[in-house]
């Protein structure tokens, strides 16, 4: 998957979904807790590099 050209199109519908994403457990559909931080971790990074002046919300118990 590329995250980085995904984000760069799809910023919108990240940006009002990452804070779902980051409190939801995604464990009932197979995804570890360690891989869902894995991909929000990376989507974060990405998503620093792309928009360094928009924050990107998380909801969860650690921030990513």
């Amino acid at each position: 998957m590329d995250f980085y050209s995904e984000i760069r199109e799809h910023w919108q519908h990240i940006f009002t979904s990452y804070p779902y994403w980051s409190q939801r457990g995604f464990t009932g559909y197979g995804l570890s807790e360690a891989t869902k931080n894995e991909v929000l971790g990376t989507m974060k990074e990405y998503w620093n590099g792309l928009f360094p002046d928009m924050v990107l919300l998380s909801l969860g118990k650690e921030a990513l």
